[in-house]
């Protein structure tokens, strides 16, 4: 159709944009300071405008997106850019016949500050370490922008402290926490989480000593000084007091710090002492029990005899060793125990008997063992041997009269003496006797007949024991 006329653009093409600028080749750009702009053009068409359709194309640095493009409404557009730079947009204008018209636009994006980040967005420290943050302003494309503030406002919600700079340092255990960097209009945040710091307990006074009931507690020392911390003792309430062996535990409560340690407390048991008394007693048959006194007094013990948890009873001397038996004491004493004869005939019969013996009869009053004409009771009486030979006493005759002397142990219990003398062994007249001297526990002792009646040249003397 040779009367069809190509569209005739009314309204060149466009963008929303109002600001421009001017280079100096005289080429006019339209500032765009965001991601996308709208694009319009205006044309007539002598086949009506509603058989126009409007084709864009956008030309730079990086694709963009038209829509609605290349239809009959496409005369306002929009066009959505991925990157800043100069670019040039080209709309053409086709009738139904195929005849077109063309009109173009230069469109300049250029940075605009559009948002700020902060590196690192996230963070995990200890208490006493720092973490450096920065923080860049975006572009309206999320590029960091070329020219950048020279410092940012900067602010954190606790944990710590943080200065112009962005240095933050750990003080407090907790968060998350917030750090905010702000420029401007804009203001980004990041997390931290502040874990407590690790810190060493060292145990001391582990090695202790019983003190009459008083809590034997270790002590603790923290690095860093002075942090709060728990002690406890496995398996009890409290310090123990006695002697023994007690597991311990000591754990930080500074709700900045963490650690534990544990160790093992010694009680040892104290020192006491034991005295002996009533080391020496004297043989009745009855069992020998010596004295153990302590100090501290009341302590319990043992006490030992030769090694036999036994009394002895009989006559003899014995090693003793008194130990302490207390759970919180330690201590012994050694001694002697001397159980004496008594000054009777049954503790002359424990010294010179064995215990066999004693059973089966051989020192009973009347025998004579050694067969010397001295019954045991006479021996005893005299204070002789009963295993050992013993001649009689001797009588002699004087001025005086006739006179036997004899000695005998002093201080004898349950015997008594008697002294006699006859012409026919029929009758017997009492003597007196005389204790003439005494020495060394022994005394010496004379029974005289004055032979003033009967016949001096018959005389017949004798002594007589018996048993009290």
């Amino acid at each position: 159709d040779l009367s069809n006329q190509a569209p005739a653009i009314t309204s060149a093409a466009t963008s929303s944009t109002t600001e421009t600028v001017t280079d100096l080749d005289s080429s006019v750009w339209r500032i765009e300071r965001g991601t996308a702009t709208i694009l319009s053009v205006n044309a007539t068409d002598d086949g009506g405008a509603s058989g126009l359709t409007y084709t864009w194309n956008v030309t730079g640095p990086a694709p963009v997106f038209v829509n609605p493009n290349a239809t009959n409404t496409s005369n306002s557009t929009t066009a959505e850019f991925e990157k800043t730079g100069d670019y040039t947009a080209t709309v053409t204008i086709t009738d139904s016949q195929g005849l077109a018209a063309n009109s173009s636009v230069n469109l300049r994006i250029v940075q605009t500050a559009s948002g700020l980040v902060i590196s690192p967005s996230v963070a995990s420290l200890t208490v006493g370490q720092s973490q450096g943050f920065s923080a860049l302003l975006n572009d309206q494309f999320g590029a960091s922008m070329t020219s950048q503030p020279s410092s940012f406002i900067w602010n954190q919600s606790g944990g710590g402290t943080i200065n112009s700079s962005g240095l933050f340092s750990a003080t407090t255990a907790g968060g998350p926490f917030s750090v905010s960097a702000t420029s401007g209009a804009f203001t980004n945040f990041a997390s931290v989480t502040v874990n407590p710091a690790t810190a060493t307990l060292t145990l001391g006074a582990l090695n202790q000593t019983y003190d009459n009931g008083s809590p034997r507690i270790v002590t603790v020392t923290t690095d860093p000084p002075g942090l709060l911390h728990e002690i406890s003792y496995p398996g009890y309430a409290s310090a123990p007091v006695n002697a023994g062996t007690y597991a311990v535990q000591a754990v930080i409560t500074d709700p900045n710090y963490q650690g534990s340690e544990s160790g093992i407390l010694v009680v040892a048991k104290a020192s006491a002492t034991v005295v002996l008394s009533n080391l020496t007693q004297t043989y009745d048959t009855h069992p020998k029990a010596v004295i153990a006194t302590t100090t501290p007094a009341g302590l319990s013990t043992t006490v030992t005899y030769d090694g036999s948890l036994t009394e002895p009873s009989a006559v003899g001397t014995y090693p003793v060793v008194a130990t302490i038996t207390d759970p919180n004491h330690e201590g012994f004493a050694n001694g002697t125990l001397v159980i004496e004869s008594r000054n009777n005939f049954a503790g002359w019969q424990q010294e010179n008997f064995t215990e066999q013996q004693i059973l089966d009869g051989s020192a009973e009053d009347l025998e004579d063992p050694e067969r010397d004409g001295l019954c045991n009771l006479a021996e005893f009486a005299l204070g002789s041997d009963p295993w050992e030979f013993t001649p009689m006493p001797p009588a002699t005759r004087d001025e005086n009269g006739l006179t036997l002397i004899f000695t005998r142990p002093a201080g004898l219990e349950g015997i008594a003496y008697g002294a006699e003398s006859s012409e026919e062994l029929g009758s017997w007249t009492a003597l007196p006797l005389e204790v003439i001297n005494t020495a060394n526990d022994v005394e010496t002792v004379r029974t005289r007949d004055p032979l003033v009646t009967g016949d001096p040249d018959k005389r017949f003397i004798r002594l007589r024991f018996t048993r009290e």
